[in-house]
């Protein structure tokens, strides 16, 4: 049997544990046997990113990613923690450097040394990913470059050869009459 799970909108602590909630209450039901998520997402968070990345890597079951419009920034690692990755002909991915917005006011020495390792350590972690995920690509990506020059926008067929997706499929059939449709509400 399988679930089709709808996420379109931001990557944030709120729309991750909703997604988790999902996915757990999807696999929970007897007899599923694949996830496949419709995916759409402009980034956010990079905690929520990488927690996301390891819980969909955890699932004992196959999980199927369609990029149904953009992947961007730490959404495309999310992305990749999927065991096949689709996209419509008309999708894209974003892939540029890191910024990190954040309000601490008066900061010391110590704590804004502590957010600049912080930064490197997630620079790190996404293109050790990014470069596990995409092995034996046709035409790889230098993710590092992507990460602290110039953006990247890759169109559907960049995709697939830069192993990112596995192929361009379009959105017409991608949801089965006989699935069970779920939403991650992302607000």
């Amino acid at each position: 049997m399988e679930h089709v799970i709808r996420f379109f909108g931001p990557i944030t602590p709120r729309s991750i544990g909703n997604l988790s909630e999902i996915v757990f209450q999807a696999i929970s039901v007897n007899g599923t046997t694949h996830l496949k998520i419709l995916f759409s997402s402009e980034g956010g968070d990079l905690s929520s990113g990488f927690a996301a990345y390891h819980f969909l890597r955890s699932l004992p079951i196959p999980v199927t990613m369609h990029n149904f419009g953009t992947v961007e920034s730490i959404a495309a690692i999310v992305y990749l923690a999927a065991d096949e990755r689709l996209i419509v002909p008309h999708g894209r991915v974003l892939l540029h450097n890191f910024n990190w917005t954040f309000n601490a006011g008066c900061v010391d020495h110590n704590r804004l040394s502590e957010h600049q390792m912080s930064l490197d350590f997630d620079l790190n972690r996404y293109a050790a990913i990014f470069d596990e995920r995409t092995h034996g690509a046709d035409k790889p990506i230098e993710i590092r470059e992507c990460l602290t020059g110039s953006a990247l926008i890759l169109d559907a067929t960049a995709t697939v050869t830069a192993g990112i997706a596995s192929r361009v499929v379009p959105a017409e059939g991608a949801v089965i009459a006989q699935a069970t449709k779920w939403w991650v509400s992302v607000v």
